[in-house]
């Protein structure tokens, strides 16, 4: 594949994503109100009270599986994005590397937020971990 071919490629990929930006805001908006519609810690309480603690909570398992399906689309947008950026770098001249400079911070920011998202991926992998470790203290 040529680099220009890579390159208009990356460029279609991030314009897309641009013009999908707001449903997918919305999707995510919907997925969250969905899946955490409680309020009040009371009444998340009161929703879990009947419930035997040995089954496994259905809302907390579709909950986190939308959440990992959020993270991991976000996580390819980003690299898409990261591509893109890269990309697009143009040359470091002498003087008025300002444009180069902001694209460049940009990029550290995309790979940060990248970063942090992976971690958040797999924390959110340790909760069967977690319950596991929690049952068999409680020697259920």
């Amino acid at each position: 594949m040529s680099f220009q071919k890579y390159q208009s490629e990356s460029l279609s990929k991030v314009t897309l994503l641009k013009s999908n930006a707001s449903k997918f805001l919305e999707s995510i908006d919907a997925t969250y109100q969905q899946h955490f519609s409680i309020a009040k810690l009371s009444e998340a309480g009161m929703s879990f009270q009947n419930q035997e603690l040995l089954n496994q909570n259905p809302v907390v398992i579709s909950a986190l599986s939308a959440s990992q399906d959020a993270v991991m689309l976000a996580l390819d947008d980003f690299s898409n994005v990261e591509d893109y950026v890269m990309l697009h770098l143009p040359k470091m001249e002498d003087g008025n590397n300002f444009g180069v400079t902001v694209q460049l911070a940009a990029l550290k920011q995309l790979q940060d937020s990248s970063e942090a998202l992976s971690k958040s991926l797999d924390e959110l992998s340790k909760y069967y971990t977690a319950r596991a470790d929690a049952m068999d203290k409680l020697q259920l």
